[in-house]
């Protein structure tokens, strides 16, 4: 991940990504552009997909971000019931600065510019979780259907996928890719409970405070008719220095799929996080009986 050859000035590949493309990966002899970091700021560079899924990326950040600053001028009666789905979903997710074009490896490459989370942390344990018991869109093709069924058969059960996460203690990193995420069945108590327990042995404030941020996502999906969201993500992070606060953050990320709602109810993601929920609260009966 160190290796910035091919990367503009003063940038690097970002260290504390998890999933989505990354340059290790080579295909067709070219390797994948990751998300990239810019030396001594606090943004990230998220590369922006092909066609119609970074341009759905980039609307709904912009929808977002100009719903703030509008909400700023604005008196709260003349918001409507959408913007106060909008603003809370704004409140969940990283702050969007922009786009910019940079060469990479040679070529110019689009990015989205948005607020790198982890960056108010001395030592993030950070985990993501794919959501959805369905993560093709609608407009997926049968072959696309196809693969993402494959990926984790489980998924169908849980509504979510872990995908893995990385964990700084004591100047090390442990890391968990998405393989160790496909090796749990419909039972991933382990996989969890393995996170929340890797950072701090003081995990009950951690716990507690997730469950408390996911049932606040939960109320919002279950009253906003505004978007369906597809192979979007949670991130959790919480810190592990023990000297510095918990930190506890629960961040909606990963919008290249989003459709309109058509004032039906966003069943497939509320279908992941019901049962998150239940885990997260098997957990700390289990932990603190």
């Amino acid at each position: 991940m160190k290796n910035t050859e091919g990367l503009p000035d003063r940038y690097s590949w970002f260290e504390e990504q998890i999933a989505g493309h990354h340059p290790s990966v080579i295909k067709n002899g070219k390797r994948e552009i990751g998300i990239l970091k810019k030396r001594n700021c606090n943004k990230l560079r998220k590369p922006k997909q092909d066609a119609k899924r970074g341009d759905c990326e980039e609307n709904l950040y912009q929808q977002l971000d100009n719903l703030c600053r509008h909400v700023v001028n604005t008196p709260s009666e003349h918001h409507s019931k959408d913007d106060h789905f909008l603003l809370q979903l704004a409140n969940t997710s990283p702050r969007f600065y922009g786009t910019e074009k940079l060469v990479v490896d040679d070529e110019e490459h689009e990015f989205i510019i948005l607020e790198d989370v982890t960056c108010t942390f001395k030592q993030p344990a950070i985990l993501d979780i794919k959501m959805g018991k369905v993560t093709y869109d609608p407009l997926a093709n049968e072959e696309k259907r196809r693969k993402e069924s494959a990926k984790y058969l489980p998924q169908t059960k849980l509504g979510f996928r872990l995908l893995g996460y990385r964990v700084h203690v004591n100047d090390q990193v442990q890391v968990r890719d998405k393989e160790w995420g496909k090796g749990f069945d419909e039972n991933v108590y382990e996989g969890l409970t393995e996170f929340f327990k890797a950072g701090r042995e003081d995990n009950q404030e951690i716990l507690m405070s997730f469950l408390e941020q996911l049932q606040k996502i939960q109320k919002w999906f279950e009253q906003q008719r505004v978007f369906h969201f597809y192979a979007s993500s949670l991130l959790f992070l919480y810190e592990t220095d023990i000297t510095l606060p918990h930190n506890i953050r629960i961040y909606m990320i990963d919008f290249s799929h989003v459709f309109p709602a058509n004032g039906e109810l966003d069943e497939n993601y509320l279908f992941g996080l019901n049962n998150l929920i239940r885990f997260v609260k098997e957990i700390i009966s289990r932990e603190f009986k």
